[in-house]
């Protein structure tokens, strides 16, 4: 009597236990659909497959459903829906060929490029639509995380098949964040620093097993892990984190030589190539709120550091300049150490963004107006 007794308190536990898990996925689900987030993230993605709910943002993922999948942003006020394409980019899909009388542009970036707090059409690679008097076509490339390698491996692999006219390449960020870690012996390839091939899960999750991939299947599992892995174990680091004073010219070398790469692949396709320098919130001269704003943990660089780590990265760009004539180089200074222009170190506002579009479109402009006599 007294183990009858126990198996069905038992099993009324299990079965609270159970109706209070579903009940929490239905929420879940509920509050994805209708929009309403308490709480949402860089990396958090909606999407037809739950299991990727908590994964870092990554075009060859989401390329694997042939449909459109929603991106909400995370720098604003409220969520933002974003389409994205079947190939796995921001926005619609251009047409497989270019008509005669029309300009393909492609853009290749980073969470920049993508830029994070832009709803619909408001992004701005798109926005540069508008600042052009040459009707054109916008492909918005611009993959969060992406570095300079692997913007070019989507070139050469894929994207050059979209036969763009002009390609413009904007990022520095992502590529410093391994200034301070490379060195010969701690190349970006044995380090595992790219993002060119199929996503595996968030770096920080390095438990991901069969149990994570069983229970990813679900939003309520997947969204209290992501939560996890964002925000209570990057804090942990960030106290143990120890920012450094210097980088290995070895960061700045490797990032010339992959735009070089990006040029190289550009001129044998017959594209041109604009080089936007990326333009950031960091500079020497922030106020304390402004430097609250970038996030140095994310690059292990002091803001001194960091500030010069993006020089760098200008000085390289002008470098390739000289040696490559035909290269566009775009000069964001005007925009950089803005507060207003910025969300955080590099996200703009709608502000920073129609700016910078309104500036990219005039040196494009000019080009064409150039290309065209």
């Amino acid at each position: 009597m007294k183990t009858k007794t126990i198996s069905k308190k038992l099993f009324l536990v299990g079965f609270g236990c159970m109706m209070a898990f579903f009940s929490c996925e239905i929420c879940v689900r509920v509050i994805a659909a209708v929009g309403i987030r308490p709480g949402y993230s860089v990396h958090d993605i909606v999407e037809n497959t739950p299991k990727y709910v908590w994964s870092k943002y990554s075009a060859p993922l989401l390329s694997r459903k042939r449909s459109s999948f929603v991106f909400w942003g995370s720098l604003i006020d409220k969520p933002t829906k974003v389409k994205i394409n079947h190939l796995g980019y921001r926005g619609n899909l251009v047409s497989s060929y270019t008509a005669k009388n029309k300009i393909r542009i492609l853009y290749l970036g980073g969470s920049h490029v993508f830029d994070l707090a832009a709803p619909e059409n408001k992004d701005w690679p798109s926005l540069t639509r508008q600042y052009l008097k040459t009707d054109v076509e916008i492909l918005n490339a611009g993959v969060p995380g992406h570095k300079t390698q692997d913007n070019l491996a989507k070139f050469y692999l894929e994207l050059h098949m979209w036969q763009p006219d002009i390609v413009v390449f904007c990022g520095a960020w992502n590529d410093i964040k391994y200034f301070a870690s490379i060195s010969k012996q701690h190349s970006l390839l044995a380090s595992g620093i790219h993002h060119s091939l199929p996503s595996e899960p968030n770096k920080s999750g390095s438990t991901y097993n069969t149990l994570d991939y069983i229970l990813g299947w679900s939003w309520a599992y997947a969204k209290v892990r992501q939560k996890y892995y964002e925000n209570i174990l990057p804090k942990e680091d960030q106290k143990l984190q120890v920012l450094q004073k210097e980088f290995s010219p070895l960061g700045p070398d490797q990032y010339k030589l992959n735009l070089r790469m990006l040029y190289e692949a550009c001129r044998a396709k017959n594209v041109q190539l604009f080089v936007v320098k990326q333009a950031r919130l960091a500079d020497i001269s922030n106020t304390a709120s402004a430097r609250k704003k970038i996030h140095h943990y994310m690059a292990g660089l002091e803001h001194g550091t960091l500030c010069r780590a993006f020089d760098e990265c200008d000085h390289r760009v002008d470098e390739l300049q000289q040696e490559c004539t035909n290269i566009q180089v775009v000069n964001t200074a005007e925009i950089s150490g803005q507060e207003k222009y910025f969300h955080d170190h590099i996200h703009t506002s709608s502000a920073g963004s129609e700016a910078l579009a309104q500036l990219v479109a005039a040196n494009i402009q000019r080009y064409l107006d150039k290309a065209s006599k």
